[in-house]
């Protein structure tokens, strides 16, 4: 199954919110018990140290919002970037088990003439 690729496109060096809903095997609403995320380029390398990122705490719940800014949208050369933002989250299903959830998206990043290398 290829990637799916968001629709809104960022801009580089700006800010981006990416709001990742989480739904079980049943497709009803989870809330993780556990949940990192990576921001890469389509090769797999990290982009501005965002490997494994934990989301902990209060910011844990149906909806985790990711938030990215400045140096983790360059574009160099091209008109337009593609990054890739990966996700796994571990749950309680209804049974008590311990489930994983991974799953990535890739965002597209514009270039903005006289900010790119």
């Amino acid at each position: 199954m290829a990637i799916r690729r968001l629709t809104t496109v960022a801009k580089e060096n700006g800010s981006l919110e990416l709001t990742v809903a989480l739904s079980g095997a049943n497709g009803a609403a989870v809330t993780p018990l556990t949940f990192l995320w990576t921001w890469t380029d389509t090769i797999g390398n990290v982009i501005n140290s965002r490997q494994n990122v934990a989301v902990t705490g209060g910011d844990l719940g149906e909806e985790i919002t990711i938030k990215l800014n400045g140096d983790d949208l360059p574009v160099a050369g091209v008109a337009q970037a593609v990054y890739v933002l990966s996700v796994l989250a571990t749950y309680l299903d209804a049974d008590g088990d311990i489930k994983n959830i991974t799953d990535a998206v890739e965002v597209p990043v514009d270039r903005i003439i006289g900010f790119g290398v």
